[in-house]
């Protein structure tokens, strides 16, 4: 399928901050989603949290394309507008 419409696996833990290539943390289904790619090309690495408490809010930035408008980032963090719980109960557990 084209870029465009294709879906990746995004560990909610970045592996740029642990996690290996291999072992259980890789392979973790609690913390495996799968997202659009649009949406992992924006999150990268950075950490979950509210856009706007470390820059100032001017600095968030809202993707406008229909696969990534629930979500909204800066340079360090980025939120999901919507499922929120169901990614701190996957991280805690």
């Amino acid at each position: 399928p084209a870029q465009a419409d294709s879906y990746s696996r995004e560990h909610l833990w970045p592996r740029q901050r642990g996690v290996d290539y291999n072992g259980r943390d890789f392979s973790d289904i609690h913390a495996i989603v799968p997202v659009h790619w649009t949406n992992k090309q924006n999150r990268v690495d950075r950490h979950f949290s509210s856009c706007g408490i470390a820059h100032p809010q001017s600095e968030c930035i809202r993707p406008t394309d229909s696969f990534s408008s629930g979500t909204e980032y800066d340079s360090t963090t980025f939120a999901p507008l919507t499922n929120k719980g169901d990614i701190a109960r996957a991280i805690l557990y």
